[in-house]
C-alpha cells in the first residue's frame, strides 16, 4: 500500500521528541519573569507612573531603543502586563494597546487600529486621518479610559516619513470633538535607533528625546540563564546537555542577542529529533548555527512585501554571480528588473527602489556604504551581512 501524506504525518507525530512544549520557544511567548531586566522595568515604571495617579493622571512619552533580539518587545509587553494588573487592583480604567508598525506601517493604519481596539463598532473605512484621531479622543472620553500605547518597530513608519504621527498621538487628549479634555495617553515607541528624531520638528522630538531607554546587551552568563529558563519550559527534563546551552550562549553573546540564543537551542532540538537523538548535544547547536543567522532573521524577511523580497533576491543573485564583496546599486537594480521579468511583475520606479533599499539597510538585511576614492560622483555599494547567498536565495525563492 503506497504511503499517503496522512500516513507520513502520523509517522512524524508518533516519533519520540526532546520537546514537551515548543511554543515556549516562540518569538511571541512571554515568560512569567523577564530575567535581568529589572532596571529597565523600573525605568519604565518611574516614567509612566503618572498614568495610574488617581486624582491627577499624567501623560508621558518614552522611547526604547536597542538592537535586534535584545528584548525590547518582551520588556514592553511585560510592563504592559504589570500596568494592567496594577490598574485593575486600583480600579483605574487603563487600556493597553500594542501595535506592530511593520504590519501597520502608515499613520492611518495605526490610528485605525487604535480606534478598533477601543471599539469594534468603528468601521474599517470612511474616515480621514483627522477624523479618526477625533474618534479616538471621543472613545477615550466616553469610556473614561487612560491609554497606554506601544508602537513597536516604529522604524518601519519613520522610514516612510511617518514621524508626523507623534504629534497627534501626544495630543489625543485634546482631539475629542466635544472640546473637553479627555483622559491621558502615554506613548511608548520601540525602535532600533533614535536617529529618526533628527527628522522630526523640534517641539515633537523634544517630547521624546529626553526620555530614551537604551537597552543593555545580555552577557554570556546571563544568556545561559535565559536559555535555561526556556529549556525548562520547552524541553523534557534532562534532555538538553549543559554544554549545548553554554555553546548557544557563547554564539549569541557577541551581539547580546537573547532571541538568537533561544532560536539556536530550538533548532538544535529539531536537529536532535531529526537524528532521533534522545539528547541535545553541542554538535546540534553547531548544526543550528550553520542554518540560521543572528542578523538575517526569518520573521524579518517574512514581513517584507513582494517587491522588497524580489529586490533582495536581485542583490543576493548579483553578489553570488559576481563573487564580489560589494556591488553597485545600479547592478542590484538591474538584477531586480530581471527577477521581475522572471516572476512576471511590473518593476517599481527608481525612487521607490531607493526607499526599499533604505528599509532593507535599516533592518540589517543589507549593508550599504558610499564609494571612496577612484569613483566618479556618488556611488552606493551594497553587501550582505555574514550570511550564505545560496541559503538566503533559497529562502527568498520559497517565499516569492
Amino acid at each position: 500500500m503506497p504511503m499517503t501524506e496522512y500516513n507520513v504525518l502520523e509517522e512524524e507525530l508518533s516519533r519520540p521528541s526532546v520537546f514537551k512544549d515548543e511554543s515556549k520557544l516562540s518569538i511571541d511567548f512571554l515568560p512569567s519573569k523577564l530575567l535581568y531586566r529589572e532596571l529597565e522595568l523600573r525605568f519604565l515604571a518611574r516614567h509612566l507612573l503618572g498614568l495610574l495617579n488617581l486624582e491627577t493622571p499624567k501623560s508621558s512619552n518614552l522611547l526604547v531603543v536597542g538592537g535586534v533580539g535584545i528584548g525590547k518587545t518582551s520588556l514592553a509587553k511585560t510592563f504592559g502586563k504589570m500596568l494592567m494588573e496594577s490598574s485593575r487592583k486600583r480600579n483605574i480604567p487603563v487600556k493597553y494597546v500594542h501595535i506592530n508598525c511593520r504590519t501597520n506601517n502608515t499613520p492611518y493604519l495605526i490610528f485605525q487600529t487604535i480606534a478598533r481596539e477601543l471599539s469594534q463598532h468603528v468601521p474599517a473605512r470612511g474616515y480621514s486621518t483627522e477624523e479618526i484621531v477625533g474618534v479616538i479622543g471621543d472613545l477615550l472620553r466616553l469610556q473614561q479610559l487612560r491609554l497606554f500605547l506601544v508602537l513597536d518597530e516604529f522604524d518601519f513608519v519613520a522610514l516612510r516619513g511617518g514621524t508626523e504621527i507623534i504629534y497627534p498621538l501626544t495630543r489625543i487628549h485634546d482631539a475629542n470633538r466635544s472640546g473637553t479634555i479627555s483622559t491621558p495617553v502615554s506613548l511608548l515607541l520601540i525602535a532600533r535607533s533614535p536617529a529618526f528624531l533628527e527628522r522630526m520638528d523640534q517641539s515633537t522630538a523634544s517630547s521624546l528625546g529626553h526620555s530614551v531607554l537604551r537597552m543593555r546587551k545580555d552577557s554570556q552568563a546571563q544568556l545561559v540563564d535565559i536559555i535555561q529558563q526556556r529549556v525548562d519550559l520547552a524541553f523534557k527534563d534532562g534532555v538538553v546537555d549543559k554544554e549545548a546551552i553554554r555553546l548557544a550562549a557563547d554564539i549569541a553573546s557577541e551581539l547580546g542577542d537573547a532571541r538568537h540564543a533561544i532560536e539556536l537551542i530550538w533548532y538544535a532540538g529539531k536537529y536532535a529529533d531529526e537524528e532521533q537523538s534522545p539528547y541535545v548535544f553541542p554538535d546540534h547547536v553547531r548544526q543550528a548555527k550553520s542554518s540560521i543567522h543572528p542578523v538575517v532573521r526569518r520573521e524579518t524577511i517574512y514581513g517584507l512585501g513582494l517587491h522588497k523580497l524580489v529586490l533582495l533576491l536581485g542583490i543576493v543573485r548579483q553578489l553570488k554571480h559576481s563573487k564580489l564583496a560589494y556591488i553597485k546599486t545600479s547592478d542590484a537594480i538591474q538584477e531586480y528588473k530581471m527577477a521581475c521579468e522572471e516572476f512576471m511583475l511590473a518593476p517599481r520606479k527608481h525612487t521607490q527602489l531607493w526607499q526599499y533599499l533604505k528599509e532593507l539597510a535599516i533592518f540589517d538585511l543589507i549593508q550599504v556604504k558610499p564609494s571612496g576614492k577612484g569613483y566618479r560622483g556618488k556611488t552606493t555599494f551594497i553587501s550582505l551581512p555574514d550570511v550564505s547567498t545560496r541559503q538566503l536565495e533559497n529562502e527568498l525563492l520559497s517565499l516569492i
